[in-house]
């Protein structure tokens, strides 16, 4: 039996609501300058239904389906999306002094987290009978919405923008979705509300503003995450990093450790840790505001993070398990911490992704992470999305006759070592 009440609540003012048809945020508490989201309600009475997580075998995210906001045991679609592995990183936890950790979501279907939700989404949209999904999106989530929708056999529409990377283009459109290329992020947000609210296509992303976040729903595939580290490690993180731009993914794994602490499972929910490249969400929380304004922006290799405004959902988050934002406010920090996931621990995450130990190692030189703390990452993507802004960072591959003193020279000049 499912727990989801089918009701939500505003997670700023508590007003509750009993219509699933909220995309756009709470209207009780919302400003021109703040909007908050809404959070599905959950009975947790029967709390017997999670007691045996560590023994029942993983195959999807619809084995926590009690604890995900569907209204009863539909057939569930699924990529075998979930059951990411948790990986001990020995060689920079060794430097660093503390117990670092990767929880890798390169292993999922379209390798990212965003398979979580879109599992979800999709799902939602199949239960209430939507006519198609629509999203915007540069990459990860419109190629994992694609994906999702085609093996439902779902419409999908993604509203992407001119300048992001052709790979990630193809990688959505693969799937058969029609991709629609605007010249800003605002103007995806336009047309999207109107295929939303004049058309009745379900929503995947945020599109509206200010930044409420992407579809309430959804991003409770997000908690999944947390539900598996539970199962994955004998003691839970005395922190718990992420990279955000507007803060879906954190605020999922939050509201997932919130599940495990009310139901018994765990006593103190880890410090929820973010990693900004622009620092929209660290901006407003050192100014105290509880809105989150635009600041300044530039290129950047992190794309799939590349906002310059935040969400309050993020900024719960943080406050509420005693957390901290952290802004790494250039790109060659992440990029050498590309390089050394790979080279040091085999791991091969998108730029996004290795700005979460960029991070780390800001906190260790500030003496904010402790020695010997127990810290999760979590590594959102694959590098193979962006092989071009790793490139730039690698030095040029030798071109060589099969002569044996042309291969020593090349491997000491371009590499420094000797056979």
């Amino acid at each position: 039996m499912s727990m989801y009440t089918g009701k939500s609540e505003c997670i700023k003012c508590g007003a509750v609501y009993l219509t699933e048809n909220m995309f756009e945020g709470c209207p009780q508490c919302k400003t021109d300058k703040f909007v908050s989201t809404v959070a599905p309600l959950y009975d947790y009475s029967n709390k017997e239904l999670f007691r045996n997580l560590r023994e029942v075998p993983a195959e999807n995210i619809f084995r926590y389906q009690e604890l995900l906001p569907f209204k009863g045991k539909d057939n569930f679609i699924t990529l075998g999306e979930g059951h990411t592995p948790t990986l001990q990183l020995d060689t920079i936890s060794e430097e660093l002094g503390i117990n670092l950790f990767a929880k890798d979501e390169s292993r999922n279907p379209t390798w990212s987290q965003k398979d979580r939700l879109n599992a979800v989404v999709i799902n939602k949209a199949k239960e209430v009978n939507a006519r198609g999904t629509v999203l915007a999106s540069t990459g990860n989530n419109g190629a994992s919405a694609a994906a999702y929708a085609a093996r439902v056999g779902l419409p999908c529409l993604i509203l992407t923008v001119k300048k992001t990377f052709p790979t990630l283009k193809t990688f959505m459109q693969v799937y058969g979705a029609a991709v629609v290329a605007l010249e800003t992020i605002e103007d995806r947000w336009l047309l999207m509300e109107r295929c939303v609210n004049e058309y009745g296509w379900y929503p995947g992303t945020n599109f509206v503003e200010p930044l409420v976040g992407s579809n309430a729903w959804g991003n409770e595939g997000y908690k999944t995450i947390a539900y598996e580290i539970y199962e994955q490690m004998e003691e839970m993180p005395d922190k718990f990093v992420v990279p955000i731009s507007i803060g879906d993914t954190f605020y999922g794994i939050w509201r997932g450790f919130v599940d495990l602490k009310k139901m018994g499972l765990i006593e103190k929910i880890p410090q929820m840790i973010s990693v900004e490249i622009f620092g929209p969400l660290y901006n407003a929380l050192s100014k105290n505001l509880d809105y989150t304004p635009a600041v300044p922006s530039r290129e950047s290799c992190a794309v799939s993070i590349s906002s310059d405004r935040s969400s309050y959902q993020a900024m719960k988050a943080i406050l509420s398990s005693g957390g901290q934002a952290v802004w790494v406010n250039h790109d060659d920090p992440m990029m050498q911490a590309q390089k050394d996931l790979a080279c040091k621990e085999g791991i091969y995450c998108e730029p996004a992704s290795a700005l979460c130990l960029a991070g780390v190692r800001q906190l260790c030189q500030g003496n904010k992470i402790k020695k010997n703390e127990k810290v999760v990452m979590l590594l959102t993507s694959s590098g193979l999305k962006d092989i071009i802004s790793t490139a730039k960072y690698l030095p040029e591959i030798p071109n060589i006759k099969p002569d044996m003193n042309e291969l020593i020279s090349s491997l000491r000049d371009s590499y420094g070592i000797s056979l």
